[in-house]
């Protein structure tokens, strides 16, 4: 996006009639009075390399075209400042300097050590040349340099004689401080640590929350891992389908362009209703679970479970229970029916053999007992055979 910006800028000055000369001192210094010079951001480099050379001179070429902002003038170096401190996180030099017209003589060349005063910030800022101190959260020419923490190290060092009666023993408390440095990273214009960074994501040239999306481009964007809900809220993909592998429905939806929690309803024009798989409180102020599948596969309602989810206690409703059951009862209705009836079916199908064999069953117990049988008459009458004349 920067690019296309100085591009356009450049094609429009262009068409403006603007030199080459002209078109590098607006792109470089674009808010400036075109009478002052347009200063280099970095010589470190360039002065490491001349170190030994004329410094003024090349200074006052190496620059040149760019720094001046008419063809007529052209760019003097006045004073050089250095800052060589440990404790500095910037450039090691700065130049800065007038324009004069290309007949005059520049004037001589100064040099200072600008770090002196300033090599010790206090811990709200640090050393960042040619800036001075700066706070810090600010990056430094563009960079962010490490956040340093100071822990305190408590350690107890007993210096007990031998003898227990010795008044020369005695404990010491020694404390040490350690500084630690964390790794920061640029986040707009601001300098964070990686968990000060955790909920934040750079937008163009912001640093924002990751639950806004980023309008920079025209159209709204949410970071990595982020989804867009309704028109102006990016939630956490993470989350969400966490959610949905939990409930087997999301935890947020949008409600006339708006990102809502599924548990408040939504009021639309003059209707109320929850999203899909909720059902709507008595009171109209709260949606609770109609339908869950649990990680196990089993499927559950909050409906009539016992348990108040409800804050008016409507989801525990007695007149609300049977509706919210009566598909399961009129199934299990249905199928006491049809067992029923078919046990009948079976009774009065096999009604006759069983009736058969009864009476089969009956009669052979009979025959064994009767004239019918081949017995002899006189066992039957109780008669032995020599009584008979």
């Amino acid at each position: 996006m920067f690019l296309l910006e100085i591009f356009l800028l450049t094609f429009f000055n262009r068409l403006n009639g603007l030199s080459e000369n002209q078109i590098k001192y607006i792109n470089n210094c674009p808010k400036q009075n075109l009478s002052l010079p347009c200063l280099p951001s970095n010589i470190d480099q360039l002065v490491a390399k001349h170190a030994n050379n004329n410094i003024n001179n090349i200074l006052a070429k190496v620059h040149i075209p760019g720094v001046c902002y008419t063809a007529r003038h052209r760019f003097c170096p006045t004073l050089l400042r250095r800052c060589l401190n440990n404790l500095n996180y910037g450039l090691n030099y700065s130049v800065s300097g007038v324009c004069i017209g290309k007949g005059e003589a520049c004037p001589p060349l100064r040099e200072e050590n600008s770090c002196n005063l300033l090599a010790f910030c206090d811990h709200t800022s640090y050393l960042c040349h040619p800036q001075g101190c700066i706070p810090e959260s600010d990056p430094c020419n563009g960079k962010c340099p490490p956040k340093q923490t100071k822990i305190h190290l408590v350690q107890e060092w007993d210096n007990t004689s031998a003898s227990p009666n010795d008044s020369s023993s005695q404990a010491f408390m020694l404390d040490e401080a350690e500084t630690v440095l964390e790794e920061r990273r640029l986040c707009g214009n601001t300098c964070l640590t990686r968990n000060e960074s955790v909920d934040v994501y750079n937008c163009g040239h912001q640093c924002q929350a990751k639950s806004k999306p980023c309008a920079a481009a025209g159209e709204n964007i949410c970071p990595q891992h982020f989804t867009l809900c309704g028109a102006d809220t990016c939630i956490d993909r993470f989350v969400e389908n966490l959610t949905v592998s939990e409930t087997g429905y999301p935890g947020f939806y949008s409600c006339i362009g708006v990102c809502t929690p599924a548990v408040v309803p939504c009021r639309e024009n003059t209707t109320v209703h929850c999203q899909f798989g909720y059902w709507l409180c008595s009171d109209q102020k709260q949606c609770i679970l109609r339908n869950e599948i649990a990680k196990q596969g089993f499927f559950f309602s909050q409906l009539c479970d016992g348990i108040y989810h409800c804050k008016d206690g409507s989801d525990e409703n007695y007149a609300q229970c049977f509706w919210a059951y009566i598909v399961e009862v009129l199934v299990c209705l249905v199928l006491f029916v049809f067992t029923l009836a078919g046990l009948f079916f079976c009774l009065f199908h096999y009604r006759k053999k069983l009736f058969d064999l009864t009476r089969l069953t009956a009669g052979e117990v009979l025959s064994g007992k009767s004239y019918l049988g081949n017995e002899d008459e006189m066992h039957l009458r109780g008669v032995a055979p020599e009584d008979v004349d």
